[in-house]
């Protein structure tokens, strides 16, 4: 439901005019109210001065007020795109037919997924310890959770993606695809248990190199590049 200002026919007759078929209008802001004829079957009456303007309108053929649409949004509808409600926009003039409306799509900021054309994008949180050993996580779709298999040491940054859990486009017959972005969290307000555990597991990588990250021997090598 949408509330705008869409101003409507006065549909009033001035006092001073006896004419049923004629319509309160003002061509121009700077010339005087006048009313303009269309009588079937005759030719039209030159314009006359309205001396008396009708109270609702003024003269000017037009009255403000609120109206309240039902407008049905298609699903699929993109940013930018527009709806056209027909015989909702302008009054027509001299007595014809109203304009239509068009709406304009303007897509609120979601606060999980992040929309491409057809496609969606969201961040997972995901614990170092199942990154570290790998496991099953739960991850939000448009249809309900949906299971992801995390291997043995994956990396923040790393995306999965899961077919046909996008968003079926409004001229398209097949869904998009989700794409999960990791993000490995780091434990925070550890204990004094929990801190010495990590620092005993800390030592153990030590011992043994470069081997369990596989990101450090690239990175040094390319710092040693760019300051040599």
């Amino acid at each position: 439901m949408i509330t705008l200002p869409a101003p409507r026919q006065c549909g009033q007759v001035c006092c001073t005019l006896k004419n049923p078929w004629r319509i309160c209008t003002t061509p121009a802001p700077w010339q005087v109210p006048q009313v303009l004829t269309s009588v079937p079957g005759r030719a039209p009456l030159p314009p006359q001065v309205i001396t008396q303007p009708c109270g609702s309108c003024q003269g000017q053929g037009q009255i403000k007020h609120q109206k309240t649409l039902e407008v049905k949004i298609p699903a699929g509808i993109d940013n930018g795109m527009r709806i056209r409600s027909a015989g909702n926009g302008e009054p027509g003039q001299r007595g014809g037919p109203p304009g239509d409306l068009f709406i304009e799509i303007r897509l609120r900021k979601h606060d999980l997924f992040e929309r491409d054309g057809d496609d969606l994008h969201c961040e997972v949180p995901v614990p170092i310890t199942s990154a570290a050993l790998g496991g099953e996580i739960q991850v939000p779709t448009l249809g309900g959770k949906a299971s992801i298999d995390i291997p043995e040491g994956t990396q923040h940054g790393k995306v999965f993606r899961l077919r046909g859990k996008g968003i079926r486009g409004l001229r398209s017959s097949i869904a998009g695809d989700l794409y999960c972005h990791i993000a490995v969290e780091t434990p925070v307000k550890l204990t004094e248990a929990q801190r010495d555990l990590l620092q005993q597991l800390e030592a153990t990588f030590k011992e043994s190199g470069t081997k369990h990250s596989p990101n450090d021997k690239g990175w040094f090598e390319k710092a040693k590049a760019f300051f040599s």
